[in-house]
């Protein structure tokens, strides 16, 4: 569903595919939640009628969008997950305040800069000036689609002053692209062997610097599993959403729109990982969970309720013996150009 552009005040915890342009009024200090010990960071955003919303961002993500939200920046903010504000610190009705996970799509808004281009991850011909299509069908993956036919027609030399502009920017910034076009070359041919990062090299890449592709592998630990972070759940076996149908039962998921879905156990895993340079935290989901607790998502999620889950087993093996984890940017790299990482393999050695 297309977001539909609205203000503040008429966003309520229901609401779902929507887009506001707000302005970044406050940023606290890193806080210490008191109950639950854990850190965040307080936001107020404020729209062009003069309503504000509260947003929060937590632990890991603090980092992650420190050169994202400025004070006094604009943004187009579309589809952060809305949760309710209640009791004492509800200023109305159906009140809520943002956070920053799923799909979120975050874009700073500056009338008065130039123009910017960011380098796609696909090859460029730099041989070639550029090119209009004719034809483009909507995704929900990142990017779009192409679609040609006997009549489609490509223009090499578009008229216009975004072309104009495009072209004298890749006339200007050369050795940009030619870099740009080099790491595609690396990221896309990686080497037979195995080359192994340190989690303090992996913390040192930037956004601007990494692509959406981009695949590292790290070998850690997690030295102190946490029981109370694995959350099973019944959900699609497409999408991995949770749901309310009962477990093997077949419907249509109102998430990813697929037919004749089935309900199955999924598992989550939030841990924080280490070698000997650094710590990271990461989420690992089902396929990536089997691996680490060495046990079907089935097994794991029956035992869980069924109160024979040997979690003490298992919090020994992984908490001393290292496994070698390939690690790729989340979707959020793409979307709102914040860099945060996600298992994509786990090994054990």
């Amino acid at each position: 569903m297309k977001p539909e552009k609205t203000y503040l005040d008429k966003l309520t915890p229901t609401t779902k595919a929507y887009k506001v342009k707000v302005k970044l009024k406050e940023k606290s200090r890193t806080l210490i939640s008191p109950h639950k010990k854990t850190r965040y960071q307080q936001l107020i955003f404020e729209d062009e009628k003069g309503n504000t919303m509260r947003g929060a961002l937590f632990e890991n993500q603090i980092d992650e969008f420190e050169n994202v939200f400025k004070h006094e920046h604009e943004y187009e903010i579309a589809n952060a997950p809305l949760k309710p504000v209640v009791g004492r610190y509800a200023t109305r009705p159906d009140d809520c305040q943002m956070s920053f996970g799923g799909q979120t799509s975050i874009q700073p808004v500056d009338p008065t800069a130039e123009i910017v281009y960011h380098l796609p991850t696909f090859q460029l011909m730099l041989s070639h000036t550029p090119m209009t299509k004719t034809t483009a069908l909507p995704s929900n993956h990142k990017g779009f689609s192409l679609s040609t036919s006997m009549a489609t027609m490509f223009n090499r030399n578009p008229p216009g002053e975004r072309a104009d502009a495009l072209r004298k920017w890749a006339a200007e910034k050369r050795e940009v692209v030619a870099d740009r076009l080099a790491r595609v070359v690396v990221v896309r041919n990686p080497p037979d062997h195995i080359a192994i990062l340190t989690l303090e090299e992996i913390k040192k890449k930037k956004p601007e610097n990494t692509l959406q592709e981009e695949k590292c592998w790290v070998r850690v630990i997690i030295p102190e599993p946490d029981r109370s972070r694995i959350v099973p759940y019944i959900g699609c076996n497409n999408c991995g959403k949770r749901v309310e149908s009962e477990c093997g039962e077949s419907f249509t998921c109102k998430f990813c729109g697929k037919e004749k879905c089935i309900a199955i156990p999924r598992i989550t895993f939030k841990f924080d990982a280490c070698d000997d340079t650094d710590e990271m935290t990461f989420t690992a989901f089902t396929q990536k969970c089997e691996v680490l607790f060495k046990q079907p998502a089935t097994d794991i999620y029956t035992h869980i309720a069924d109160g024979t889950f040997n979690f003490e087993c298992i919090a020994k093996g992984i908490s001393t013996t290292h496994f070698l984890m390939q690690i790729g940017p989340a979707t959020s790299l793409a979307r709102s150009k914040v860099l945060s990482w996600v298992p994509k393999t786990i090994h054990w050695e």
